[in-house]
């Protein structure tokens, strides 16, 4: 839940719909410009976005931590969050496109760019789904929105674990990827 007034005006809830293309706009010119001198790895720019989109949900349960007494999060929270997973979806969306095209065999490269971005469409309708699972019950009372709000951070803590599992796997290999003696013995064979 949003405390969405600002000197006495309540702001739309649509119009938190707009601070992620905002960012997306700003974002990307920032990063076009600099990213190319970065000279990133693919395994690097998907572990450095996730690490990003983690990071937003972190800022999701730190407004959840400093709610208020009617457990209202400051909207500064919501756009915080906004701005991180855009800048996480930079580093992530064109990298995967990117993937495709390097890594699939040249006559399926069409096909599995259209299966990458039905798998892309399918995270997002998924998406849609866990956030109608959240939504706020038709009856609002002090006793449900507690239940409501400990159903919220509850899914955020899940999501923020998951995210930093994820980061873990991608960092761990890029280890493995950094010092192949730890899964190749001096011979070249694998160990174990």
């Amino acid at each position: 839940l949003v405390n969405r007034q600002v000197f006495g005006w309540v702001i739309p809830t649509g119009a938190y719909q707009s601070v992620e293309p905002l960012a997306f706009i700003v974002l990307g010119l920032f990063l076009s410009r600099y990213v190319k001198r970065w000279n990133l790895s693919l395994e690097k720019s998907f572990a450095i976005g996730l690490a990003i989109m983690t990071f937003s949900f972190v800022v999701l349960l730190i407004g959840d931590a400093l709610t208020n007494y009617m457990h209202l999060q400051s909207m500064f929270w919501i756009n915080a969050s906004y701005l991180f997973e855009a800048l996480g979806e930079l580093f992530i969306g064109p990298m995967g496109t990117l993937a495709v095209k390097q890594l699939a065999p040249k006559r399926y490269v069409n096909l599995l760019m259209g299966v990458w971005m039905l798998i892309y469409s399918l995270a997002n309708f998924s998406a849609a789904r866990f956030a109608a699972s959240l939504s706020l019950p038709q009856q609002l009372t002090q006793g449900n929105r507690v239940l409501f709000y400990q159903q919220y951070n509850h899914a955020f803590v899940l999501l923020a674990i998951g995210g930093a599992i994820a980061v873990g796997v991608l960092v761990f290999g890029l280890l493995l990827r950094r010092f192949p003696g730890i899964v190749y013995g001096s011979r070249g064979q694998a160990t174990g």
